[in-house]
């Protein structure tokens, strides 16, 4: 249970907004802890009796700006702090176990310093396997790393050894003083390493042998949002990352929904109008997207259930052939569409892939889903677009 008065922050200094008592469920079930009307403008704290949380709520005139604060041991953690719809619904996500969490561990650089993961708080953590001795991987991660280094400078750049025991601080140190390598190489307890190796879907060396170097993308709450098996360019690595960092906007719900002109894969021209009045389902996905490759199957047979409602796919700024081959493996089919430059994402306010709008037959956005959509959140969906 939480008890406390609630309040919140901004530069005219604090203001209550109601008193919570009660107990808390489990994500993504959720209890309301206070509700208020506040003037328009930009408040940067949430008081929950004594805990103070940093979170940036943007208040506009008419708009009801959620916020979402996960509680743990009887008050708000400051890590699971979330305002605004789309955010909100990625929390709910991340909070009902959806993505991976980095465990909370400590671990040590190649010059012996502590390295908290619990500190991995501020923008985007790009965290990679290490392992010297596969051919050809290593420098490929190398110069991946390199690159990132230059284009995001503000993000944490860690590479997590997969051999614990061999990779010593002091290993590690000759390492990067051999490729000039001036981000993380981190290491530490046997345990430690391999929990967080588990969560980035890697796994400990064993017999001299290393599978496939994975590269994840970790969001400020700790969650991995973004899995890459391989060692990818630093051109997929920083789309990611821009939509992962990109603002988030307003509720789209209730908008109408853009005017688009974008070429099928099968030639065709595809405007809102071409889908007969139907309500439609836009999904945008990629090939290098691993919650995409579970929930399109979900998504085609919905379309398969459900004839009266139209489905459009958007391959979103991928490798072509990479994209073709991925959708074929899956064996889907339906109206398919490429968005080379982002233009069609843009429209829609995609924050991430995967990321699904559904639209009513009378032309208004309905809903959003941001992130892998499962097949309780499909079915209330499309119940809502059904007349």
């Amino acid at each position: 249970s939480s008890t406390g008065e609630v309040q919140i922050h901004s530069s005219a200094g604090w203001q209550a907004l109601g008193r919570f008592s009660g107990g808390v469920p489990a994500a993504p079930r959720t209890v309301e802890g206070a509700a208020a009307s506040l003037a328009p403008g930009t408040y940067d704290s949430i008081m929950v009796g004594e805990q103070r949380v940093a979170l940036v709520v943007t208040v506009t005139s008419g708009v009801v700006e959620p916020v979402l604060l996960g509680v743990a041991q009887g008050g708000p953690d400051p890590a699971e702090a979330y305002a605004g719809q789309l955010s909100v619904n990625l929390g709910l996500r991340e909070l009902a176990g959806r993505y991976p969490r980095v465990p909370s561990v400590q671990l040590e650089d190649q010059s012996g310093h502590s390295v908290l993961t619990s500190t991995w708080t501020s923008g985007i953590t790009v965290l990679a396997d290490f392992e010297d001795g596969v051919a050809g991987a290593q420098p490929a991660m190398v110069r991946l790393f390199a690159q990132l280094r230059q284009k995001l400078p503000s993000a944490h750049l860690i590479e997590l050894t997969t051999d614990a025991a061999r990779d010593t601080p002091a290993v590690l140190q000759d390492f990067a003083r051999r490729y000039r390598v001036d981000w993380t190489l981190a290491t530490g307890p046997a345990a430690a390493v391999r929990d967080v190796l588990a969560t980035i879907g890697a796994a400990p060396q064993t017999g001299g042998i290393q599978a496939s170097p994975v590269v994840n993308l970790v969001d400020s709450h700790g969650f991995v949002l973004r899995h890459f098996g391989g060692v990818p360019s630093a051109a997929q690595v920083l789309d990611a990352v821009a939509t992962m960092q990109s603002p988030i906007p307003q509720s789209p719900l209730n908008r109408p929904e853009p005017a688009f002109d974008l070429a099928s894969w099968s030639g065709t021209t595809l405007r809102p109008g071409n889908f007969g009045g139907k309500p439609l389902v836009v999904n945008f996905w990629a090939s290098w997207c691993d919650p995409c490759r579970i929930e399109m199957p979900l998504l085609q047979q919905a379309a398969n259930r459900n004839p009266g409602i139209a489905f459009l796919f958007v391959d979103e700024r991928d490798n072509q052939s990479a994209a073709r081959a991925f959708f074929a493996g899956l064996g889907l089919h339906g109206t398919v569409a490429s968005d080379p430059d982002g233009t069609m994402a843009a429209l829609f306010d995609v924050v991430s892939v995967p990321y699904t709008v559904f639209v009513s037959a009378t032309g208004t956005i309905a809903g959003v889903q941001v992130g892998q959509i499962d097949q309780a959140a499909v079915d209330a969906h499309l119940a809502d677009l059904r007349p």
